[in-house]
């Protein structure tokens, strides 16, 4: 007997008369035998079992994950939040101390520390340490409350302007202590 290929011949094989509710009948059921593991044999059942364990597992982590995003979310902004302005205090605290520190009376290999300070261009040193670890900082600060805000606090420009600031006083400040470094050993070694 020959195969039933088209619709028509379909529903004549069933005994039906081919109406318009029948074909829709017939494609629904059609759906129904792609979606489901009906039309599937014993051996391909075993087979992606695993796989549709895995999928129904992911459908529950996705559902979960959804539920618990917002959350984690702001946790995770909050966490950067508190974390950026330890990192501030803890940073404009010891660059205030270092700067409150040319007189002491310190030593260092039986030399003075304030005589080691005379040396280098300390302020700009200590000025320049601060700039370059308080601009990441303070990035991670904006970042937290854009996270927290779900609204972008900074722009481009002001991004843009702070990246090179805090890339010429890292250059600048690599480039003094290039320069100073050897008079500093000459100073502690004689």
């Amino acid at each position: 007997m020959p195969e039933a290929k088209t619709a028509h011949q379909k529903l004549e094989m069933c005994g039906q008369t081919p109406t318009i509710a029948a074909f829709e009948k017939l494609s629904k059921k059609g759906k129904q035998l792609k979606i489901g593991n009906e039309n599937r044999s014993v051996f391909k059942k075993v087979l992606f079992a695993p796989f549709t364990a895995l999928n129904a597992l992911f459908k529950a982590f996705k559902k979960v994950f959804s539920k618990l995003w917002p959350a984690v979310k702001f946790l995770f902004g909050l966490g950067l939040i508190i974390c950026s302005l330890w990192a501030l205090a803890g940073i404009g605290i010891g660059s205030l101390y270092l700067l409150l520190q040319t007189q002491t009376n310190y030593l260092l290999n039986f030399v003075p520390i304030s005589e080691l300070i005379q040396t280098v261009p300390f302020v700009f040193l200590v000025a320049g340490g601060f700039f370059s670890l308080a601009i990441p900082t303070l990035l991670l600060l904006f970042g937290g409350l854009t996270i927290i805000r779900k609204k972008n606090i900074l722009t481009f420009n002001l991004v843009a302007i702070l990246i090179a600031v805090w890339m010429i006083v890292g250059i600048s400040c690599c480039a003094f202590g290039l320069r100073y470094v050897p008079d500093v050993i000459n100073k502690v070694e004689s």
